[in-house]
């Protein structure tokens, strides 16, 4: 008997013992951990880079934020989105 015969076939192993890191969640589907649900989204958006940071139900507070912000951090493209009339703000 060779040593290859005396070997579990691959699709008979465990994800878990696999050696590529992930482990197995049992009873969940596809054995995914679950993901947190998303927060709800105000009106106002802060995005940095073009990545959601912040939501703010008024304007006033969106735009003191990214200010803050940009004065911390120059370089990155700061914008509050108003995502009821679709209009975009660029904080300079």
């Amino acid at each position: 008997m060779t040593a290859q015969s005396s070997r579990e076939p691959l699709s008979d192993r465990s994800r878990a013992t696999s050696g590529k890191g992930t482990a197995r969640i049992e009873g969940h589907a596809e054995g995914r951990a679950p993901r947190q649900p998303k927060p709800e989204l105000e009106r106002y958006r802060l995005q940095v880079d073009g990545q959601i940071k912040s939501s703010f139900a008024v304007s006033e507070p969106a735009h003191a934020a990214g200010s803050a912000v940009k004065k911390r951090f120059p370089i990155v493209r700061v914008t509050v989105h108003d995502a009821v009339n679709g209009e975009t703000t660029v904080i300079s």
